[in-house]
């Protein structure tokens, strides 16, 4: 999921994230994990930061 946030200086910048219901691994489904472990790679190959989350409070999170 890739959405948009905003900087203290107003510029909108893109927040690629992948939210599931839990952080544990062992509760998500298989195809899930993929996912995750897919978006981290590729954002890490690209310099940006990638976040896993439950809940937009934790990736609102510094």
């Amino acid at each position: 999921m890739h959405e948009a946030m905003h900087d203290n200086d107003g510029k909108t910048r893109p927040c690629p994230q992948e939210r599931k219901g839990t952080l544990d691994e062992d509760k998500r489904r298989i195809a899930d994990n993929k996912r995750v472990d897919c978006g981290k790679a590729q954002f890490a190959s690209l310099g940006v930061y990638f976040k896993v989350a439950a809940d937009i409070s934790e990736v609102l999170e510094k």
